[in-house]
């Protein structure tokens, strides 16, 4: 936590050079700062500065004049440079406005991470991905802000997913299909009850060769009166080997499946500038040779877009859940 005197002189000075004369306000944020460890406190400090020099409200040279103030809070940052260095990271990453401090995010997602996978276990034919899995799997850190988890499960088991988060306090089971009207987004996605953090379910079929469809539902236009099309993408054997990961890890000592590190780290290429951050951090802990097998093998995959999907497994799921709901409300 930092400490109280310190944060008291900063605010007071800001305030003063903002005019700023509202004193309730001035306390309230020390004490919410004070509450926050240091580098949360460094972070929401120089990212506040930054949208009042953007809004005329303070003089750029005040602020570059006062920052040593800031640098008495974390050894971390102990130069003007480092707090600079630290928000031009900050906007690059699209980290200037999260919904909550990062260390307050990262202990968030650890624990829904945790509790999710002690619900489903390795029982599912389901696959993390996503950029948290690549900091996990690497055993680093966790440094940027982190809104949901990606899973990737086996449509074939998506009533007996529902049937597990319906019976569970943590969590919720949301469709979004009535309303999706793309290949784009997620059908379902299951909220972590109280909490911005959700898992983003991606749909896919396991042919009994073992050939994989990874299928995105969607409506011609939003309501689910319109027809149910599925766009697919057919993932050559090979690449599906690749891509899919047989190895089981552990968090916390809790067991469970991801895709392979190297189709997330293909993933994040050439995409945002966070993303590639994310690559630079799995890439000493991946094998490039296979990421260049399936960068090849990619080009093999095939697209098939517009499938009616009326009569599917899925329309048929989300049409029972919707009966469900419709039934409680009338009780």
């Amino acid at each position: 936590m930092a400490e109280k005197i310190k944060i008291q002189q900063i605010i007071n000075t800001f305030a003063q050079l903002t005019k700023l004369q509202d004193k309730n306000l001035c306390q309230n944020l020390v004490t919410d700062l004070c509450n926050r460890n240091d580098a949360d406190v460094v972070d929401y400090l120089i990212v506040s500065l930054s949208d009042l020099i953007d809004k005329g409200k303070i003089q750029k040279e005040d602020v570059l004049n006062n920052l040593d103030l800031i640098t008495t809070l974390s050894k971390n940052y102990p130069t003007r440079e480092s707090l600079i260095t630290r928000l031009n990271w900050l906007k690059e990453m699209n980290l200037v406005h999260c919904k909550m401090p990062l260390k307050e995010n990262h202990k968030l997602v650890t624990e829904v991470f945790d509790k999710f996978n002690q619900l489903i276990g390795t029982d599912f034919d389901a696959y993390h991905t996503g950029g948290l899995v690549g900091y996990l799997v690497s055993n680093h850190p966790l440094e940027r802000y982190h809104s949901d988890l990606d899973l990737f499960i086996n449509e074939t088991q998506i009533n007996e997913l529902y049937q597990k988060v319906k019976n569970t306090d943590n969590f919720e089971f949301i469709s979004n299909l009535d309303e999706k009207t793309d290949h784009t987004g997620h059908e379902f996605k299951i909220n972590y009850k109280g909490t911005p953090i959700s898992i983003e379910l991606f749909l896919f079929e396991r042919k009994p060769d073992n050939n994989l469809i990874l299928k995105s539902y969607y409506h011609m236009q939003k309501g689910s009166k319109t027809d149910l099309l599925v766009d697919e993408k057919h993932l050559a054997p090979e690449y599906a080997k690749r891509f899919f990961s047989n190895n089981i890890y552990n968090h916390n000592n809790i067991p469970y499946r991801t895709v392979s590190l190297e189709s997330i780290y293909l993933s994040k290429q050439g995409s945002r500038p966070k993303d590639q951050y994310d690559a630079n951090i799995m890439k000493p802990h991946i094998n490039l040779c296979l990421v260049n097998e399936l960068n090849v093998l990619k080009q093999v995959n095939q697209n098939i877009y517009g499938n009616n999907a009326n009569q599917s497994l899925i329309a048929q799921f989300n049409n029972q859940i919707n009966y469900s709901k419709n039934t409680e409300h009338q009780i």
